[in-house]
C-alpha cells in the first residue's frame, strides 16, 4: 500500500483501488488511512465506470490469468494515460 499513500501525498486527485473481492476492503483502509481522496471498489463495483487514478490491488494468485485481468482493468475501469494513472 505505500505506492497508494505516496500518490496521496503527491497529488492532490483521489484514488481508487480495484480489488477482486471485498475480503480486504476495511483492512486496506485502514492501512492506507482516513482519507476522502481513496476509495476501495471491486471490478463488479466498477462495471460501467472510469476512474482516472486505479491501483490494481489484487495478487496474482486470485487469477487463472492475471495479465488478462489487469489488462481487462485497464481498459473497463481506468480512464486512460491522458486522465490519470495506473
Amino acid at each position: 500500500m505505500n505506492l497508494i499513500k505516496l500518490r496521496l501525498l503527491r497529488f492532490s486527485e483521489t484514488v481508487v483501488g480495484i480489488t477482486k473481492s471485498n475480503t480486504r476492503h476495511e483492512e486496506i483502509l485502514t492501512e492506507v488511512g482516513e482519507t476522502d481522496r481513496f476509495r476501495v471498489a471491486t471490478t463488479e463495483d466498477c462495471v460501467g465506470k472510469k476512474y482516472k487514478n486505479v491501483v490494481f490491488c489484487a495478487p496474482p494468485s486470485g487469477f487463472d490469468d492475471y495479465p488478462a485481468a489487469v489488462e481487462d482493468c485497464m481498459k473497463t475501469v481506468w480512464a486512460g494515460p491522458n486522465e490519470g494513472g495506473m
